[in-house]
């Protein structure tokens, strides 16, 4: 016969499993369509910075001064390169699909497809995408990274700050990249624009 520690245990196992069987069953999930409504109802503000991944909504902590600057320098080094035939964006609303809407460090599109949105622009559309990353970096590679994949992105690079070093991404299969790349903080990292950058002009 169970003794009274033994009952009091089991009754606390069935407890909790029923507390997480309603937390399951009423666990909210949302769509892009359901943002503007949370917005408009007061339940998300204007300055929060929010990121959905698989109809979970997000909150992005504010980011440290090493990592602005290393978005700042990358900003001004694509933009003197390719600002004529392209638009580099700064930590705005990427929509993968449905239920996966980011707001990466960078994002490159053609100018014309930019100039010519209607609303946040897809996936489809990127040329570069750019994750700076420090407390993020497992966030950034074992969550983001297979959803960048999948959503067909050419080419992701992470700026992975606690190392000085770049990881690019390549050749987007299902919810993998085929091709990995590292780069070292004296190397260049070839851009798909047809020049390099050294990681030492942004990461230093």
């Amino acid at each position: 016969m169970p003794d009274a520690a033994s009952l009091m245990v089991s009754g606390i196992f069935v407890f909790l499993m029923k507390m997480l069987m309603m937390w399951q069953a009423t666990k909210l999930t949302y769509t892009a369509d359901d943002l503007p409504k949370l917005y408009a109802a007061g339940i998300l503000q204007a300055d929060h910075r929010i990121e959905l991944l698989d109809g979970e909504i997000y909150y992005i902590s504010p980011i440290n001064f090493p990592h602005a600057q290393c978005v700042r320098k990358l900003n001004d080094l694509f933009n003197d390169q390719i600002r004529k035939d392209y638009y580099v964006d700064t930590q705005n609303l990427l929509v993968l699909n449905k239920t996966n809407i980011v707001q990466p460090d960078i994002a490159i599109y053609t100018r014309e497809d930019f100039l010519q949105l209607t609303q946040h622009p897809h996936a489809d559309m990127v040329k570069l995408l750019i994750e700076v990353s420090d407390s993020t970096y497992h966030q950034d590679k074992q969550t983001k990274l297979p959803k960048y994949a999948q959503a067909g992105i050419s080419q992701v690079w992470i700026v992975k700050l606690a190392d000085n070093k770049v990881e690019v991404y390549e050749q987007p299969h299902q919810k993998q990249y085929l091709t990995i790349h590292h780069y070292l903080i004296d190397q260049p990292v070839p851009t798909p624009f047809g020049f390099n950058l050294k990681v030492s002009d942004f990461l230093s």
